[in-house]
């Protein structure tokens, strides 16, 4: 048939861009680096993760292994998050792990080379971002070398864009948080039950405690969270869907708390309606809560539901089961929750204009599309 024939020469393009990219990066590699083996001698490590919060929270599993398996060595830690604006790995991580964490934002290349080149460093590990470009890649690769480790793992380019609605119908794409715990495996690394190592304050503990105390939102059961925002205009729900979800459950006497940054603010009181019994049932913590401050309250949830945004990743984080909702506009599976039976994803299918990534919206289908009556069937399922 010559669609099937059509449909293996894609298949056979994708993958032949993958192997020849990677096939780059690791020639390069082995000429650049001894092979690493896991009794190397290995004394200090660096270990580089860029990105803000959902990049983050992906990686502590992975950082997590990295410990494990060099309890004697010591570990620093490169991050930037890309903006002053933005929440950085050095915010979330329990810091007692690593020697030093590094957040590099506003220094010169020649600054950041100076301050780590006179560590002299045995293991470079780049975790790599998932849409990490060949280019960048090896960018960060030649950064290695000028640093004169003798070890370096992690580049593996993830995604190309060939044929692109092809591959969001036939190839599987592995979460960041699994993708990076395979890249460490396939390089020797033991994975065994890696955690979440995230800054447990007991102060902030303490303080989201009294907060939820005071306001009689101690029984989890009754509590549901919202995430009603997201840095991307195409990743939001529209707010009316919330606004039925909530009013479907104040109705039935759940308590609603909203989470999100102050400019949430706003868009959250919209969710109350003129039943004054269901606006003493929102609570609306835009704004209130640091990201961290925001994990612990979470823990106060019997679910979260959220769009495809950083506070997605707190909730999965604190063991709170996630209904989220993703936009059509990159490939399934990358950033979604993990698939344990517990969490729920919904995504929009057969999406004309779906992985359009860096693209501006008009109508955000692939978000309407999602109905509230689906997603309350999913949050009961749960609560239930």
């Amino acid at each position: 048939m010559p669609g099937r024939k059509f449909k293996g020469l894609k298949n056979l393009l994708i993958e032949a861009d993958y192997g020849l990219k990677n096939g780059l990066l690791n020639a390069i590699s082995s000429l650049f680096f001894k092979a690493f083996e896991k009794n190397s001698s290995i004394s200090k490590i660096i270990v580089f993760r860029t990105g803000s919060i959902g990049d983050s929270i992906c990686a502590l599993p992975a950082l997590s292994a990295i410990v494990g398996n060099f309890p004697d060595a010591t570990i620093d830690l490169l991050t930037n998050a890309g903006s002053a604006d933005f929440i950085s790995l050095d915010k979330l991580i329990n810091k007692s792990k690593f020697n030093e964490i590094i957040n590099y934002y506003g220094l010169s290349k020649i600054e950041l080379y100076k301050k780590l080149q006179t560590s002299q460093y045995d293991l470079f590990i780049d975790l790599t971002q998932y849409d990490a470009t060949l280019s960048k890649q090896l960018k960060i690769l030649l950064f290695a070398k000028q640093l004169g480790v003798k070890y370096a793992f992690g580049w593996r380019v993830s995604q190309t864009f060939l044929f692109k609605q092809y591959q969001e119908k036939n190839k599987i794409f592995t979460n960041e948080r699994d993708r990076l715990l395979d890249i460490l495996k396939a390089n020797g690394l033991e994975i065994d039950n890696p955690k979440y190592i995230y800054d447990q304050n007991p102060e902030i503990s303490a303080g989201v405690q009294k907060i939820i105390w005071d306001k009689t939102l101690a029984n989890k059961n009754l509590n549901i969270g919202l995430v009603i925002g997201s840095k991307l205009e195409r990743n939001k729900w529209p707010l009316d869907y919330f606004k039925q979800v909530a009013d479907h459950y104040t109705d039935q006497e759940y308590r609603i708390l909203v989470f999100g940054g102050k400019e949430d603010r706003v868009n959250a009181e919209s969710l109350t309606s003129d039943n004054t019994m269901h606006n003493k049932r929102v609570f609306n913590f835009c704004g209130v809560f640091s990201p961290l401050e925001t994990a612990q309250a979470m823990k106060f949830c019997a679910v979260v539901l959220t769009n495809d945004t950083g506070p997605m990743h707190l909730s999965y984080m604190t063991d709170t089961p996630v209904v989220a909702l993703f936009s059509s506009r990159d490939f399934p599976g990358k950033w979604y929750p993990p698939q344990d039976g517990v969490n729920k994803v919904f995504r929009s299918e057969n999406i004309a204009c779906s992985i359009c990534i860096g693209k501006g919206c008009s109508d955000n289908i692939c978000m309407k599309k999602i109905s509230p009556e689906k997603v309350i069937e999913a949050i009961d399922a749960i609560v239930n």
